[in-house]
């Protein structure tokens, strides 16, 4: 018996091998990886691989003198940049950010896509920064979360710019059923952006933390999902309308468990929504980095 066709298993089938065939990271980041793991690594020598790079080195400077850290244009040179985030921020945000500037729109669609994108990734990081003051975190905790809010959603970026005739399917059926994006993904992909963004993250190495975060901050949740995937989920639903400003996504949903721990009541989220803007307001310097 010939077998059903599937249109959604040979979409899968495609997206997981051009998963694989993603070039490496840039030659400057693997070197800050491995400088910031060497247990003699000092700030001169981190910086010194920093600014091989200019465009990260400018990127760097943007995030230490955001609102989110405090700094309002204080920092003004990288190896002031290292001391306040540390090495491990400062890899992270170097994987991350040369992570998502692997992907290069090259239409005017794909341009508007990524635009969408980038406002929606800076949002979320800023969203946590509200999050783990209203429930208050301990740092080990909140360090992370800036970085998991930055690339949470590497999987949709990678669907927007590499197949953005059928990921404008999924936002369409979306639209006209009601449905989440992640539910038309995976009707019409045979897969979730969550999930490709994990295969994405294990493919460059990214810190095992940041992989959960990307490969499960939508959910489903259980007693023991650790706090910080929490927090990436609440942010992103805060800010999906971003997104989706015509499929239904503006309205916060939140998945039982997030919203059990979160401890407020759903009438309040128009009002903690209008904070939330002001604090992405307060980051909107950073949207330049897109460029």
């Amino acid at each position: 018996m010939t077998p059903a066709y599937d249109p959604a298993s040979m979409i899968r089938a495609r997206i997981l091998r051009a998963t694989a065939d993603l070039p490496p990271l840039p030659t400057a980041v693997l070197r800050i990886m491995r400088e910031a793991e060497l247990p003699d690594s000092s700030v001169s020598r981190l910086e010194k691989i920093v600014l091989t790079d200019q465009a990260l080195t400018a990127q760097l400077l943007r995030v230490v003198n955001s609102a989110y850290y405090g700094m309002s244009g204080e920092v003004s040179s990288v190896s002031q940049a290292i001391m306040i985030l540390g090495f491990q921020q400062v890899r992270n945000l170097a994987m991350s950010l040369s992570a998502l500037s692997t992907f290069h729109p090259t239409s005017a669609r794909q341009r508007d896509t990524v635009k969408c994108f980038w406002a929606h990734a800076f949002a979320t990081a800023a969203a946590t920064h509200f999050f783990k003051e209203l429930k208050r975190l301990p740092e080990k905790v909140a360090a992370p979360l800036f970085v998991g809010g930055l690339i949470h959603d590497v999987g949709r970026l990678f669907l927007f710019v590499n197949y953005t005739s059928a990921y404008d399917q999924v936002l369409d059926r979306a639209a006209r059923e009601g449905t989440s994006a992640e539910e038309a993904e995976k009707s019409l992909l045979g897969t979730t952006h969550a999930e490709v963004g994990l295969l994405i993250a294990q493919h460059w190495k990214l810190p095992e933390n940041l992989q959960q975060m990307i490969g499960e901050h939508e959910g489903p949740f259980t007693a023991n999902t650790p706090v910080d995937i929490l927090v990436i989920h609440i942010a992103d639903a805060f800010n999906k309308a971003l997104y989706f400003p015509y499929t239904g996504e503006s309205v916060v949903k939140l998945d039982p468990i997030a919203q059990e721990w979160l401890g407020v009541d759903p009438a309040s989220f128009a009002e903690m929504q209008e904070e939330v803007s002001r604090r992405v307001e307060e980051m909107s310097r950073l949207f330049g980095i897109a460029a």
